[in-house]
């Protein structure tokens, strides 16, 4: 088993994982300018946190988003509360 030590005070901007490959992360500045298809928000490793930050960041798109967009909350009590909050709809 390995250790990955990472200093959070390093991060400065967002990761993104890019198309086909959840390895291939890169900061989200040297992807600047690149179409986007599509937009997966989940797995078992987000939390509700995330959901409810993405909700906000979407909101000023008002249901016209450029892009596909797929949302997988990681438990069924994430999806109920983000519904009840109005951040997911089934």
């Amino acid at each position: 088993c390995e250790t990955l030590v990472i200093n959070m005070d390093e991060i400065t901007e967002p990761i993104v994982c890019c198309p086909n490959d959840p390895d291939d992360a890169k900061l989200l500045g040297e992807e600047a300018g690149r179409k986007v298809d599509e937009v997966f928000i989940g797995s078992c490793m987000t939390n509700i946190g995330h959901f409810r930050a993405a909700g906000k960041l979407l909101h000023q798109y008002a249901g016209r988003l450029p892009t596909r967009l797929w949302i997988a909350p990681p438990t069924k009590m994430d999806q109920e509360k983000l519904t009840e909050e109005g951040y997911y709809a089934k």
